[in-house]
């Protein structure tokens, strides 16, 4: 099975004060094996793997009130997912069954949030032009 065919689980989890950010695994409830070729010249052969249901924290591309002040690759632009309330929680649930989907969503949310972000800068280096 491919990697972005598996089921997916979310929780939220304690991040500071009241906060709470997203979390997600593959499911373990599952056939997690696959096998991967390993081939060095002539010589291949086939190795039986395991997909990690380690916990991860996904981040996106956050075009924050002072976003446009950082450079592209600034760590200062990349944030969890926050989560309010179980309300919240339940949508990406109900909304995400495989890692393929929301790994989609993830790219596509950051992809819009950058497109913001690089009118916000131009926008501010325009305004920064050098003295002479």
């Amino acid at each position: 099975m491919d990697y972005k065919d598996l089921k997916i689980q979310f929780r939220a989890v304690h991040y500071t004060g009241e906060s709470h950010v997203l979390e997600y695994r593959v499911d373990p409830n599952q056939d997690l094996i696959y096998e991967k070729t390993i081939g060095f010249w002539i010589f291949k052969f086939s190795v039986k793997r395991k997909y990690s249901t380690k916990w991860i924290q996904p981040e996106h591309y956050w075009n924050h009130c002072t976003a446009m002040y950082y450079t592209e690759d600034s760590w200062d632009n990349w944030g969890p997912y926050f989560i309010e309330n179980q309300k919240s929680l339940d949508w990406y649930k109900n909304n995400f069954k495989t890692i393929g989907e929301f790994l989609k969503y993830n790219t596509d949310y950051s992809n819009k949030e950058y497109e913001k972000w690089k009118i916000a800068r131009a926008n501010y280096l325009k305004e920064q032009e050098p003295m002479y």
